[in-house]
């Protein structure tokens, strides 16, 4: 079971360390021959970029004096590695780019807006579960996620259309919802709304497809705002 709250930041999980991210980066595999050939233009490259300022050559000069104060021999030395040379530190520094339409520029996630930035989260983990459940786990596991909000930060027209997408999500879904624009595109059978006596102190629920439910659907369309606020939504509740 996976869990993904209202609160979902961009830059912890696309770090390296992180569950999704971190996972899939270190399921990279690079073929021997590419990553000689990578590490070898890398280097050259490196190179070059010392010798375009000599105020670089000279700094890594004066840092090589601390070799000699550790070791008696004056055989040692410093440089300065401006580009990672090894796969992996090449990978950790990796970064997603993206741009809302054809016309704009590339941006990095983190100069986008709150919305895109909890939207790829959402799609971050339906890659993971894409790529790496089967092997984490087990070749035949069904993933459950718990979702926060989904439209969180998100215009009303991002959010009547992000339903589609997070039914496209594999696994069974058991999403919180604040949002009249969300659920308008959810189906009134994969619905399960609960509330919450306060007085009584206990947890009522009903099922939107009984049929003491369904007399209610013309009067909950029509004051949606109000009715639906605060409930939890299901994509499947017999499940």
């Amino acid at each position: 079971m996976f869990y993904l709250g209202a609160l979902r930041d961009a830059e912890d999980e696309f770090s390296p360390r992180s569950q999704f991210w971190g996972r899939l980066l270190k399921a990279v595999e690079i073929p021997p021959k590419v990553e000689k050939r990578m590490i070898k233009v890398l280097s050259a490259v490196n190179k070059r970029l010392l010798k375009a300022d000599p105020m670089l050559e000279d700094i890594s000069k004066t840092l090589g004096g601390m070799t000699k104060v550790a070791s008696a021999s004056a055989t040692g030395g410093a440089d300065i590695r401006l580009l990672p040379l090894k796969p992996w530190d090449l990978l950790s520094k990796a970064e997603v780019i993206a741009r809302n339409e054809t016309a704009m520029a590339w941006l990095p996630l983190g100069h986008h807006g709150q919305g895109l930035q909890s939207l790829s989260v959402l799609f971050l983990f339906g890659a993971f579960i894409t790529h790496l459940l089967g092997e984490l786990y087990e070749a035949h596991s069904t993933p459950v996620l718990a979702l926060e909000e989904p439209e969180a930060h998100l215009h009303p027209q991002a959010a009547r259309a992000l339903w589609d997408h997070v039914k496209a999500l594999p696994g069974q879904k058991v999403l919180t919802s604040h949002s009249p624009y969300f659920v308008q595109r959810v189906p009134f059978r994969s619905l399960a709304s609960y509330g919450w006596t306060i007085r009584a102190q206990r947890f009522d629920g009903c099922e939107i497809r009984s049929q003491w439910w369904c007399k209610l659907i013309p009067r909950l369309c029509q004051s949606y705002r109000s009715t639906l606020r605060s409930s939890l939504w299901t994509a499947d509740p017999t499940r």
